[in-house]
């Protein structure tokens, strides 16, 4: 007889005349008769009586008393499986499944169901988007003629249903997408003049390979985020409480001047948002960016310097 505890299973090795040790699945509590086990696993090891009577030994499981523990383990018969070749390993796994499952009905059960569950965008409603942002990852790469029209339009209009029930349930939807690698290395090595491009961040010492090198290539530079009031400093104005990298001041001077140097028309904003506090309950200006107050910082561009950006980039 083995014994199938909670910890360990014995079985016979093909291999080795001993018995092996294998890990035990779940709370399997029974005993199996060794000729049930060996012709089982093994068929060819078992006599012929031993093999013809598989089936009828399997079923007489008889379980050990313990707590916990209702009845036995379900025999490879009773789950199914032909007891001939089948492995009782397997068939001890997939009982304890079972029984794990039928005992985890209620709530264990729904919150695995839910946590294995997938929401799609219909699933979302008012309540999860009103006034929300989404940014929703669109693939709208489309094949386009000689003349850069689209001659099939089912990747866009695929999207349309996606985006407008963002947007009906009260979302501000931000499209994104992908551009193929060859459209991206033409626009920079071979652009189209006049060539603009927006660099933003909070932080010029990031960002001093990437505007190197597009002063290398760009007609218009437009600068924005908190990297502004560096070039602001450097320049001698007052920036109060602003975001600065004094240890770059003399890299803002030196980008100034090589942007002069290959004329390159480097924007700054030319106003700022500026506020008391960076809280919700924050009072907040439209100031000058030659003249912010102590003590303030400054947060986002003015509308002059959006008015301003807007007007150099249709140039291009």
């Amino acid at each position: 007889m083995i014994r199938c505890s909670q910890s360990q299973i014995l079985s016979l090795s093909p291999k080795k005349s001993s018995l092996s040790l294998l890990p035990a699945l779940h709370d399997c509590t029974q005993l199996l008769p060794m000729a049930s086990v060996a012709a089982t696993t093994f068929p060819s090891m078992a006599r012929p009586a031993a093999r013809g009577i598989v089936a009828g030994a399997a079923a007489s499981t008889v379980p050990l008393p313990r707590a916990g523990v209702a009845s036995p383990c379900p025999t490879a018969r009773s789950l199914g499986f032909a007891a001939r070749g089948t492995d009782p390993r397997l068939a001890i796994h997939v009982s304890s499944r079972r029984r794990a499952a039928s005992a985890s009905a209620g709530s264990r059960l729904a919150r695995a169901v839910a946590t294995m569950a997938k929401k799609s965008v219909g699933d979302l409603a008012a309540a999860d988007l009103e006034g929300k942002r989404v940014l929703l990852r669109a693939d709208l790469n489309v094949p386009l003629d000689a003349s850069q029209n689209i001659t099939d339009d089912t990747r866009v209009i695929a999207a349309i249903p996606t985006i407008k029930h963002l947007i009906g349930n009260g979302a501000k939807v931000i499209l994104c997408s992908h551009l193929e690698l060859d459209y991206l290395v033409g626009a920079v090595s071979n652009p189209k003049r006049p060539f603009a491009a927006i660099v933003g961040g909070s932080k010029v010492s990031s960002k001093i390979g990437v505007i190197e090198s597009l002063l290398e290539k760009c007609d218009i530079l437009l600068l924005g985020g908190g990297m502004i009031f560096t070039f602001y400093k450097a320049q001698g104005f007052p920036v109060g409480a602003s975001l600065v990298e004094d240890d770059k001041l003399e890299l803002a001077t030196s980008l100034l001047a090589k942007a002069k140097e290959k004329g390159v028309s480097l924007m700054l904003p030319t106003d700022v948002i500026v506020a008391d506090k960076f809280a919700p309950e924050a009072n907040c200006q439209v100031v000058s960016a030659s003249a912010i107050p102590d003590g303030w910082m400054g947060l986002d561009i003015g509308p002059d310097s959006v008015a301003a950006f807007s007007s150099a980039l249709e140039t291009t």
